[in-house]
């Protein structure tokens, strides 16, 4: 995890030495031209806060859910309410008002404790005073196409829709007591969200990006909010520097065959990405 940060960071100070100063970037105050766009982040996420709960079956064939406790992941199992991970995106401008986005991130909070309950989770019960070793996991793959349907030489304003393919995983194990589950979902979601670019000055990007939606579909069902807004900073005409604020929030309940999973999750983070266009 800080070799990845360290390599941002490295690139985004080799990037500030060496940006050829006069270098035009483009006319005043317009949004950039580029046809492609590589984003590599350094991602701050604060103030995560997760709750869970895993079902088992009542018994190996029946029909009927055995239901689990539901865990604060940070008050009961000490797990971390911070991370900081390194996340990649890329942007295609396929024509004039029409863009393909692609982002990847993953994320992984652990922690450990000596219980102070009873935990029913998935199939196994752990006792209190036991030490136990805890995780949950955030793997998300998105992809949008975005349409302008505003779009002038400073400002654009598009309605995207696209799908997180999301990755949930937790797990608890206790190796004194030699038990241990693991329990994860795949969820596809769905979602309409909205983008606007805004060229503040010839070298200050302004850019916010919101996606929501609730849905209900075949094993799955939940709701996503995702809101982000950023500043860039154009060293040159290929390169540029910037920071945003996300804020971040799943609830899902997801049914396999042996596990019913249900999870809220949500956190504010930060990010320091270095920019290219070409």
């Amino acid at each position: 995890m800080h070799t990845r940060l360290a390599a941002v960071i490295f690139t985004a100070s080799f990037l500030i030495a060496n940006a050829p100063a006069a270098e035009s970037v483009a006319a005043p105050s317009e949004l950039p031209k580029q046809r492609f766009h590589l984003r590599a982040s350094a991602f701050f996420a604060q103030s995560i806060d997760t709750r869970i709960r895993a079902d088992g079956r009542m018994n190996a064939g029946g029909g009927d859910w055995d239901f689990g406790t539901t865990i604060d992941l940070a008050e009961q199992l000490n797990v971390e309410t911070s991370v900081n991970v390194f996340r990649a995106e890329a942007m295609w401008n396929i024509a004039p008002r029409h863009r393909l986005d692609l982002a990847w991130f993953d994320m992984k909070e652990t922690g450990h404790t000596v219980l102070t309950r009873d935990i029913d989770f998935g199939d196994v019960d752990f006792t209190a005073s036991v030490p136990v070793d805890s995780y949950f996991r955030t793997n998300i793959l998105r992809l949008a196409y975005t349409y302008y349907f505003v779009q002038g030489p400073r400002a654009q304003l598009g309605i995207s829709g696209g799908l997180h393919v999301m990755k949930v995983a937790s797990g608890i194990s206790s190796p004194n007591a030699g038990v241990s589950e693991n329990v994860g979902i795949t969820a596809p979601f769905p979602v309409l969200g909205i983008n606007f670019d805004y060229a503040a000055t010839d070298r200050l990007l302004l850019r916010l990006h919101g996606e929501y939606l609730t849905v209900s579909y075949d094993a799955y069902e939940g709701e996503l909010i995702d809101f982000y807004g950023a500043a860039e900073w154009r060293l040159n005409r290929n390169w540029s520097l910037g920071c945003g604020l996300e804020y971040f929030d799943i609830d899902v309940v997801a049914t396999k065959s042996r596990i019913r999973l249900a999870v809220e999750h949500n956190w504010i983070g930060w990010q320091l990405y270095a920019s290219l266009r070409f």
